[in-house]
């Protein structure tokens, strides 16, 4: 529901949408209501007399939400003037926000500066208003300032309902309104150039805005075709190895590199050539999959009477099984689209007469996991993983964690480079974020911190303090 990764100013748009739908269909205020906020903030319209809404709540705000000092909105209420606005409507629940705007704004500011009026219920302190007189007053004052503020063209406020509530009636307000509480939002300065396009009549959909999701993350990237690029004839090779699972509760760098590159040198050493075909839900890991993105798909294969069959683990040595011969043209495998999403697709060319008498074999998770990973001598890991004993990460006791480590990254560089192409959306978008140089003088640091949930009894949190002499 809060979807933390999602700016502020993005989160809010779709739930204003579905409010200002609501609110045309059945909200209609009492004409006297319209006739009070009409004469607090009359005559306001973009083309001759453009009004900004500041809304500035002071007397009790809580919650979780900051009180913005009123220095923050005078800068742009001075760039609104300095484009051309003509208008400012105050709406405050605080006698003292008032008392600084006329003692400290300029006056070519505060001059145009309108309010609900002096007879308005307004806090001394931090006494709520609505504690202070009939609450019949001050449910008519706080629906006037929510309609005073929706006749607007431009706003800046901080988090209430107040503000919320006129975006709700004045959906143009999102795109021209600032929210001194979202750690995103513009500055004075691009407020001016807002406040300038849209005196020049651009649309909303042209004004600058606070950072939002690039839109990578919201498309979804459509499978490569079954056809794969490294579909190749199984002349030479004993089988196929069926690529279907991946380590337990892995999520993307550990399962898409580490268990798949595993079972590609399985793969090497038996001679099989590799088909990566992975698993849907429920046997795939629920950090890996998305329903939204990611499709079952069965395949079905042409084995000449060959079942799909399992690597056998003994004695930290694997071997393949015997392979008995069934009755079984075709052999129909469940799986999804997950690897083909993000990846280049990995197989055999099935069409191939070659690939139609090869028998299949395949790991399932806990072999990955426990047999694969952690009990296997040559397997490549990122670290030392728990359950790895000594005789595995290290049978010689005589090297150095960065001797092991590069042992192993060799061969997983080897193997990246042959196996895993990533898609180019994603290569593509890898280089709008950090891109790449031609000049030699153009060096680039990496830095990985990693800090929310680290477990392993061999590795452990690094504070970002301890990453800035290095920088």
């Amino acid at each position: 529901v809060t979807q933390p990764h999602v700016p502020l100013h993005e989160w809010f748009l779709p739930q204003r949408q579905r409010a200002h739908e609501t609110l045309s269909k059945y909200i209609r205020f009492k004409p006297y209501l319209q006739k009070m906020a009409q004469q607090a903030n009359p005559g306001c319209n973009l083309q001759s007399n453009s009004c900004l809404g500041l809304h500035i709540r002071h007397s009790d705000k809580a919650a979780g939400r900051r009180q913005i000092p009123v220095e923050e909105f005078r800068v742009y209420a001075e760039a609104f003037v300095q484009e051309g606005g003509q208008q400012i409507y105050v709406a405050t629940d605080s006698l003292l926000v008032l008392q600084e705007i006329q003692q400290s704004w300029p006056t070519h500011v505060k001059s145009r500066i309108r309010s609900l009026g002096q007879n308005a219920i307004r806090s001394k302190d931090t006494k709520a208003v609505f504690d202070m007189a009939s609450h019949h007053t001050t449910n008519q004052e706080a629906l006037v300032e929510i309609l005073a503020l929706s006749y607007c063209q431009f706003m800046v406020h901080g988090l209430s309902a107040v503000s919320e509530s006129s975006i709700w009636i004045n959906l143009d307000l999102h795109y021209r309104s600032v929210n001194l509480e979202d750690t995103d939002h513009i500055d004075a300065e691009t407020f001016a150039t807002l406040v300038k396009l849209s005196h020049h009549g651009e649309p909303v959909t042209k004004l600058p805005l606070p950072p939002q999701t690039n839109k990578f993350y919201n498309q979804l990237l459509l499978p490569e075709s079954s056809s794969t690029k490294d579909a190749s004839s199984c002349d030479g090779f004993v089988g196929v190895l069926h690529i279907a699972a991946v380590a337990r509760g892995s999520g993307p760098s550990h399962a898409f590199f580490t268990s798949i590159a595993n079972q590609l040198l399985l793969a090497e050493r038996f001679n099989l050539k590799p088909w990566i075909h992975l698993s849907g839900p429920p046997a795939m890991s629920s950090i890996l999959h998305d329903p939204k993105a990611h499709v079952s798909v069965n395949a079905t294969k042409r084995t000449s009477g060959y079942q799909q069959l399992q690597l056998l683990a003994d004695k930290n040595e694997w071997h393949l099984p015997h392979v008995d011969a069934v009755n079984s043209p075709t052999v129909q495998i469940p799986g999804s689209n997950l690897w083909s999403v993000y990846f280049e697709p990995i197989g055999p060319d099935w069409n191939h007469d070659s690939c139609t008498n090869k028998p299949l074999f395949v790991l399932d998770s806990n072999q990955v996991t426990e047999e694969l990973e952690k009990r296997t001598q040559w397997a490549i890991r990122p670290w030392r993983l728990d359950g790895v004993e000594d005789a595995i990460w290290n049978p010689s006791n005589q090297k150095r964690w960065n001797e092991i480590l590069w042992n192993m990254r060799q061969t997983g560089n080897r193997i990246v480079s042959q196996y895993l192409h990533v898609r180019e959306p994603i290569r593509k978008r890898a280089a709008e974020v950090n891109p790449i140089h031609s000049s030699h003088d153009a060096t680039c640091l990496a830095v990985h911190i990693r800090i929310t949930d680290k477990p392993g009894t061999f590795r452990q949190a690094v504070a970002s303090g301890k990453y800035i002499p290095y920088m």
